[in-house]
């Protein structure tokens, strides 16, 4: 039996990338599709929310399997992909930045003015990214407590 929802009938329940979504059909026949997050841990994960950013990083050398592995163990890191030259890690930057990530792990840089500049602009944007997650609204902005 379908399940009814504020006007919309339940087609059917499915499970894709390890979330649950289902589909809605409204009066018009309309295909209405919602996703239900399992927990917030599931959330704070997914590689598509406001502050998952992607870092791509020119090296000196190549990345060793053991540096790489060790980044990976980094608590907010989602992935971390190495190339021959290059380097790609994806993060939260509620969880850690891209200076917190220097600071833990030595990592061979390309020294270049451009990649410089790169990094320092990409320590700028996780600052500002962070601050604005953290970030406390004014009263106006809140749903009163009652």
């Amino acid at each position: 039996m379908p399940i009814v929802c504020a006007g919309l009938t339940q087609v059917r329940g499915n499970d894709h990338d390890r979330e649950s979504s289902r589909a809605w059909i409204d009066r018009t026949y309309h295909l209405v599709v919602l996703v239900c997050r399992k927990d917030k841990h599931q959330m704070n994960n997914d590689k598509s929310n406001a502050y998952s950013v992607e870092r791509k990083l020119r090296l000196n050398d190549v990345l060793s399997q053991e540096v790489q592995e060790q980044i990976a163990s980094i608590a907010g890191i989602q992935s971390v992909t190495a190339r021959k030259h290059c380097m790609v890690v994806t993060y939260d930057v509620r969880d850690i930045t891209l200076e917190r990530i220097e600071s833990r792990v030595n990592i061979p840089y390309s020294q270049s003015l451009w990649q410089r500049l790169r990094r320092s602009l990409y320590h700028y944007g996780d600052r500002n990214l962070a601050d604005g997650a953290q970030h406390v609204p004014h009263c106006c902005n809140k749903i009163s407590k009652r």
